[in-house]
């Protein structure tokens, strides 16, 4: 059986992390003349902030939503399973992936009995990022009933017990270079200016408030260094009075949303990612690319598979925003430091290159075929 109908679900196509891992995997599927169609539980009041072809179908369910007590709770999850289940029969997939914890429980339940392989794929350490009991729960016995679980690192794989286990495939979300990718030393380098640079959504796992208070204890260290904040989140007023408090107004920026990151990675002179926790972060990736150097909180296995401390970046403890700000002193003052580990960033492109991330998903289609 060849597999030519791919459905995906996720709860939006925003800016985030699952999502522009969903957007590659799915336009490299196209490319490859595979009909596919994404299914979003959002009212899709926005389009896809990551470019899907036009031949690649995105219908949003509007099925998502708060509740006001428990038995509305349970009114509205059934009528998510039941909507799900309805889409996923007129998409006629032959396999279905399912990225994030809830939806992933939820694309299980409406799934049940249609014999349609499903792939789930969890986008966060789970170590690291705890979900409500009773959705951990129900991840438990629910992931007993897919193909797949796709996790982004081996390490990963110890929250779940030995059951589960022998149904991970580990898989890192793929990775696109920009064209132009260096390490800043050839023809096409930019010359650095002194300036930090984070990229992440505006929420408290991101650990961004850690980083304005690392920051504010170097103002006076390093006068000359700005710190500009990629990205967008329902914390952006709490960020802005943290950085006014601390008096950073003038050496801090928040630029929101932006389609291309590159242009502002190329001119900064160290990348730094100070989360409480994540999976397997694109955004890393895309500053090693451009020959960054990069601090990052040892908060997640995807971290440690990307960043060798010492080698191409610095681990800090997870939460600390005084080791924050003493590696941050360290590179900061020390620009044949940063030249050194921004020699070796750039080795990201090969180590996690789009084939190498398409050929583990194809090996993990065919053996899904061979299950069915």
């Amino acid at each position: 059986m060849s597999l030519q109908r791919i459905t995906f679900v996720i709860p939006d196509m925003s800016s985030g992390g699952a999502q522009h891992a969903l957007a590659i995997i799915a336009r490299e599927w196209d490319a490859k003349g595979r009909k596919i169609t994404v299914l979003t539980t959002d009212h899709g009041a926005e389009p896809s902030f990551y470019k899907l072809s036009p031949s690649i179908r995105h219908i949003a369910l509007a099925i998502a939503g708060d509740s006001r007590h428990t038995l509305d709770a349970l009114r509205k999850n059934l009528n998510r399973v039941a909507a799900l289940r309805r889409a996923i029969r007129e998409t006629r997939p032959d396999v279905l992936i399912s990225f994030i914890d809830q939806t992933n429980v939820v694309t299980l339940l409406a799934t049940r009995g249609l014999g349609t392989p499903v792939i789930v794929v969890e986008q966060n350490d789970p170590h690291t990022f705890p979900i409500k009991p009773i959705w951990n729960q129900l991840r438990r016995i629910t992931y007993r009933r897919a193909a797949r679980i796709v996790l982004l690192s081996a390490r990963d794989a110890y929250f779940f017990p030995p059951g589960l286990r022998k149904h991970v495939t580990v898989i890192p979300n793929p990775f696109v270079p920009p064209a132009d990718a260096d390490n800043g030393s050839g023809s096409g380098a930019i010359e650095r200016t002194h300036q930090l640079i984070a990229v992440g959504r505006l929420h408290r796992n991101k650990g961004l408030d850690l980083l304005l208070e690392g920051f504010s204890l170097l103002k006076d260290l390093h006068p000359d260094w700005q710190l500009t904040v990629l990205g967008e989140g329902d914390e952006r007023g709490r960020l802005e009075q943290i950085r006014n408090d601390l008096g950073l107004t003038d050496r801090v920026n928040f630029a929101g949303r932006v389609r291309d990151p590159y242009s502002y990675l190329r001119r900064s002179d160290l990348f730094v990612m100070p989360s409480r926790t994540e999976g397997f972060p694109l955004a890393l990736c895309e500053a090693l690319a451009c020959g960054l150097p990069a601090i990052c909180s040892d908060c997640a296995g995807g971290v440690r598979d990307i960043i060798e401390d010492g080698v191409n970046g610095v681990l800090v403890p997870n939460g600390n925003s005084a080791a924050l700000a003493h590696a941050l002193d360290r590179l900061m003052g020390d620009a044949g430091e940063r030249q050194r580990l921004a020699e070796r960033a750039p080795e990201v492109v090969e180590r996690f290159s789009i084939a190498k991330v398409m050929n583990a998903w194809e090996k993990l289609l065919s053996e899904v075929v061979r299950i069915r």
